[in-house]
Formats: structure tokens, C-alpha cells, sequence
């Protein structure tokens, strides 16, 4: 759904402020998660096209089968799942479906939990390494901090359009609503 469409569909409610609804850049909310569930799906399809060419040689099941089946089968899970989680954002954002949003904050939520929790001991281990005199150990911490922020940024920011949505979603059924009751004078 582009922009004009959620704009036809606010053009019947009352009451929305759009100055509350804009994200961190000057964009609108739904353009900012429109955006980057696209990045995000593009992103992750490329990951699996790079993966899948690589992943089957025999030289590989020889020397270290099991770590190579581990990494490259957790890295193929998760992005079919942020491909299927975006793709469910679009058709929320497309359709003005905010329960379609659900799944993939309760998902991302969860994933910033488990990454919490293994960037508290990432982290340690880079205190050790940055300690012994290691200088990549400054990027590592730098990276692991970043990566942190800016997941916890996309899961808010789709947060705040799940929350729009909502306005809008309850709105448009108020306004038909209130539409069947009004008398007609003919």
C-alpha cells in the first residue's frame, strides 16, 4: 500500500496526530518499517544465495561436518524466518492489518533477549581480549553495541506502526460505523 492510500484512509478519521507518527529521520512510521522490511528481505535473500552454492561440498562434511551443518542451518532458519516476518509486516502495512505486525515484534523481541544475552557474554569475552592487548577487540565491542541499538531502534520503530495501524484500523471501523447510523433525509 503506498502512502496516498493510508492517506485516502485517514482522510475519514478524526483525531489522528500525524506529528507523533514521524520517526527518528523525518519519514512517517509506515514508510520507515516499509523500508526496512524490504531491506531486511532483500538482505536475507542474498544470504541465502550466497549460502546454498557453498554449503553442500564434500570437503566440507569431511573435515568439520557438524560445525559447518550447525552455522550454516542456523543461518539459513533465520533468514527464512526474517523473510516470512517481513513479509508479514508488508501485508500488515498493505492491507491496515496491525495484527500482522505481531509476529514479527513478539519474534524480534525474543531475538534481542537471546542476543542480550550473548552480547553480555560477547562482551566479557572482548573485556578479556581487549585486556591481553588484541587491538580487534575495540571493533568487536563497537560492533556488538551497534548491532544491539539498532535492532532494538527497528523492533521500536515497528512498534509505533503496529501502533498506527491500530488508530487507523479502529478508526476506519468507528467511522463505518457510525456511518450505518446516520439517519438519511430524502
Amino acid at each position: 500500500m503506498y502512502n496516498t492510500d493510508i492517506e485516502k484512509s485517514k482522510e475519514r478519521i478524526i483525531g489522528i496526530d500525524e506529528s507523533k507518527y514521524i520517526c527518528c529521520c523525518g519519514c512517517h512510521i509506515i514508510s520507515c518499517a516499509r523500508f526496512f522490511s524490504i531491506v531486511s528481505i532483500v538482505l536475507s535473500a542474498i544470504t541465502l544465495l550466497f549460502i546454498f552454492p557453498y554449503s553442500y561440498s564434500y570437503e566440507d562434511f569431511q573435515i568439520e561436518w557438524k560445525t559447518f551443518i550447525v552455522s550454516k542451518g542456523i543461518i539459513v532458519v533465520y533468514c527464512v524466518i526474517d523473510i516470512i516476518l517481513n513479509a508479514g509486516v508488508l501485508y500488515g502495512i498493505y492491507k491496515i492489518k496491525p495484527a500482522a505486525l505481531l509476529p514479527y515484534i513478539t519474534v524480534k523481541i525474543l531475538f534481542l533477549i537471546i542476543f542480550g544475552l550473548f552480547s553480555i557474554i560477547g562482551l566479557i569475552t572482548v573485556t578479556v581480549i581487549i585486556f591481553t592487548g588484541h587491538a580487534t577487540g575495540h571493533g568487536v565491542f563497537v560492533w556488538i553495541i551497534g548491532l544491539f541499538f539498532i535492532e532494538c531502534l527497528i523492533v521500536y520503530m515497528s512498534y509505533r506502526a503496529y501502533k498506527y495501524l491500530k488508530e487507523v484500523e479502529l478508526g476506519r471501523y468507528a467511522t463505518v460505523y457510525q456511518m450505518q447510523n446516520v439517519p438519511t433525509y430524502q
